[in-house]
């Protein structure tokens, strides 16, 4: 009899003592079984599987075992608060079957468990992050010292918001002190004070209820309980935004960076990590912050005793101090931002180098001053950069005082200025760089300036501190491309098929259409035509609910002419819906709900990829059964896009570039797209791409069948629907 390994031995236990389920779903146990020797090995583990495998419990019951064997922690990431709660439930069975006593919970800022944003006035509109750290501060610091405000605001909130209810029904005021926050002060160990509520899995809406009722600030019990918590469930910004991520493990966890080695990262729905980093690494303004901007010198700065001072900003030019106002600096930044996109008329967006902006903001900063002729004749580019770099750090020192002062007054402490000053002091830091590029964007009546980083791997690093990682998704595939995004190395990788997906679910392609673009530019009114008739051809013959999908709206446009709309009049009265840009985003939900409701009927919605219908929403069973893809979703070739290529073709090669900039998020659009189609073993449902480029897909796509006509789709529905019920 052949010697057990350690790894067979490991997951025998893991399945004897600590799953939680009678059976286990088909590739659970590879996923088990990859996730202890992801551990054991300490290489990163990177899991495809579709919805449907069980993939979160698959992954936590290892990582439940190693903590408790071993003293690991786990930092479980998701991209919203509203996906951690599977993670919780079930660290809770696994918790239940092995009747250990480690704990988890869900984490989130201050601004997303506090109470006060429901009473005082500075919270009326939308607050940043900063901003609200700035009041909050404030309110607590209060707290401390204004005995007779915060006893008489503690009694006043204690008779009269105990409820989640309460506080939506509340009159606003402006506060001096936090009463929650001296409600947590006050009382007697602060953490067996709610005991009642705690246990060994906490759920951050319960904590929340449960400290309204008791008037005890929501986020100091999370900190007090985070500190000894196994697994914390967090979104990903505590772990990839640096800022965030010190103030966390410093003023959370009491823990530093190097102290990460006695944790495990798990990214779930892992797919998104790359461009959520690529928007960390971005900021922009606009023609409306500059306006924005002017209007706060003129309603603030000018007319406040205070901060009059600041209007005007000191330049040294050729030994001799000159004073430029805010006014004009502003005016010279929007002079420039018009300049420029006068020379690009017809494009929405455009790539522009930093030399260019500078080149042009200086002109207009000094084209009217009275000491022109000697700034122009002995100005160089050093000078230039450094009077702007300058100024850009005045701007920045302003807002911070701007901002300190309103709060001080009671008011939000925002500024435009601060943040026009804190986007062009950016832009000098990060100019060196290769990955950094500068985009102008056109938006109806407004012009916007971009700044964009794509060496995603500067805020990925800090992956390699931990232990080891875990990343999960559906359509984590091409496991390739996501690893040159993140910079991971010596990968454990393991694809997981899900059978009853297979059986339920047919993916055609129609190979007698195309929306390449070539092949478009050649005879667009002979492509347009192939695929309307292909479009009526299949909704002619077809009565169960139906998604179709466009690559954009400009393609949504083009099918949707007068014709088509008779067409869907005749054949489907009162029983379609078209997403578009114009609709609210109330509208689109009221179709959305209209859709759901006429199943039994058949209606057809069609929308685009990455639109509103097609990303955040679930169409279970009768609510989606068939999904039309027209043409393959490929990035818009816009001056973004072709950065990105021209980045990955730099650092990996013109091969690679194309397939990573372009390739890759086609494919992940198709995949996330058809994914949505089956939920369970007894959904069922038939996607069809109207491409016949889609035949490259059928190494990622089991299996990929080409069809001649589309005619017979109910007759296709009705023999899965057989499948489905005899789970065949």
């Amino acid at each position: 009899m052949a010697k057990e390994s350690s790894l067979e031995r490991i997951v025998r236990t893991i399945l004897h003592e600590y799953f939680p389920y009678e059976r286990l779903r088909p590739g659970q146990e590879k996923i088990m079984e990859a996730v202890v020797s992801s551990v054991l090995q300490r290489r990163p583990l990177l899991i495809n599987a579709e919805t449907g495998v069980g993939k979160t419990v698959a992954v936590l019951t290892p990582l439940y075992y190693f903590a408790e064997e071993r003293g690991f922690r786990i930092f479980y990431t998701t991209r919203t608060l509203s996906q951690s709660t599977q993670a919780l439930l079930e660290f809770e069975r696994i918790s239940r079957k092995s009747r250990s006593k480690l704990s988890a919970m869900s984490f989130q800022g201050r601004l997303g468990l506090c109470p006060m944003v429901f009473l005082d006035k500075r919270f009326e509109e939308n607050v940043d992050y900063d901003e609200f750290r700035a009041i909050c501060e404030k309110l607590r610091d209060f707290t401390r010292k204004e005995e007779f405000r915060r006893i008489k605001e503690y009694e006043f909130v204690s008779k009269m918001f105990r409820s989640l209810e309460d506080l939506r029904l509340a009159e606003r005021a402006l506060y001096s002190t936090c009463p929650y926050y001296f409600g947590y002060l006050t009382t007697e160990n602060n953490l067996n004070a709610i005991k009642p509520i705690l246990s060994k899995v906490l759920y951050p809406d319960v904590v929340f209820e449960e400290c309204l009722s008791r008037v005890i600030c929501p986020y100091e019990v999370l900190k007090d309980f985070a500190k000894s918590a196994t697994m914390i469930v967090l979104p990903y910004i505590y772990i990839f935004n640096p800022r965030i991520r010190q103030v966390f493990l410093r003023g959370v966890l009491e823990v530093f960076e190097r102290d990460l080695e006695g944790f495990i990262l798990v990214v779930d729905e892992a797919h998104n990590l790359p461009d959520y980093l690529r928007d960390l690494l971005s900021s922009r303004i606009s023609l409306v912050t500059i306006k924005r901007a002017m209007k706060e010198v003129k309603d603030l700065i000018e007319v406040s005793k205070e901060l009059s001072k600041y209007s005007k900003i000191e330049i040294m030019l050729d030994k001799d101090v000159h004073y430029l106002s805010l006014r004009h600096i502003l005016k010279s930044l929007e002079n420039t931002l018009i300049d420029c996109a006068e020379e690009y008329l017809h494009e929405e967006s455009v790539e522009i180098s930093l030399y260019t902006l500078l080149e042009k903001f200086y002109y207009y900063l000094f084209k009217d001053t009275l000491f022109k002729e000697d700034t122009m004749a002995t100005s160089d580019d050093t000078l230039m950069c450094y009077t702007i770099e300058i100024i850009a750090y005045n701007l920045a020192e302003i807002g911070n005082i701007i901002r300190e002062h309103l709060l001080k007054a009671g008011f939000r402490p925002r500024s435009y200025i601060g943040r026009i000053g804190d986007f062009l002091t950016g832009a000098f830091i990060l100019k060196d760089d290769f990955a950094t590029h500068f985009f102008l964007e056109r938006m109806k009546n407004n012009i916007a300036l971009r700044i964009s980083n794509f060496n995603t791997q500067t805020l990925s690093e800090i992956i390699k501190t931990f232990y080891t990682s875990i990343h999960m998704s559906g359509t984590l595939k091409p496991f390739d491309s996501y690893k040159v995004d993140i910079g991971l190395e010596n990968t454990i990788e393991i694809d997981i098929p899900v059978e009853f997906i297979r059986r339920n679910r047919l993916v055609f392609y129609y190979s007698k259409v195309t929306t390449k673009y070539d092949t478009f530019l050649k005879d667009p009114e002979r492509i347009i035509t192939s695929i309307k008739r292909a479009l009526m051809s299949l909704i002619e013959n077809v009565s169960a609910n139906t998604i179709v999908l466009f690559p954009s709206y400009e393609w949504l446009d083009r099918i949707m002419d007068e014709d088509f709309l008779l067409f869907l009049e005749k054949t489907r009265y009162g029983r379609y819906f078209i997403e578009s840009k114009d609709k609210s985003i109330r509208q689109i939900q009221k179709d959305i709900e209209t859709f759901k409701k006429l199943k039994d009927l058949g209606c057809v919605f069609f929308g685009v990829f990455g639109g509103r219908l097609s990303e955040g929403v679930d169409f279970p069973h009768e609510e989606l059964r068939i999904l039309v893809l027209v043409g393959l979703p490929y990035p818009k070739p816009d001056a973004l896009q072709k950065a990105l290529y021209r980045y990955y073709e730099a650092r990996y090669g013109s091969e690679s570039a194309w397939y990573h900039a372009f390739e890759v998020p086609m494919i992940r659009k198709v995949l996330q797209a058809i994914g949505r189609l089956v939920r369970d073993e007894y959904d069922y449902g038939i996607a069809i791409i109207l491409d016949s480029r889609a035949k490259r897909l059928k190494a990622l796509i089991q299996p990929l069948l080409e069809k001649n006509t589309l005619t017979d789709l109910d007759e296709w529905l009705i023999r899965l629907k057989m499948k489905a019920l005899r789970g065949l």
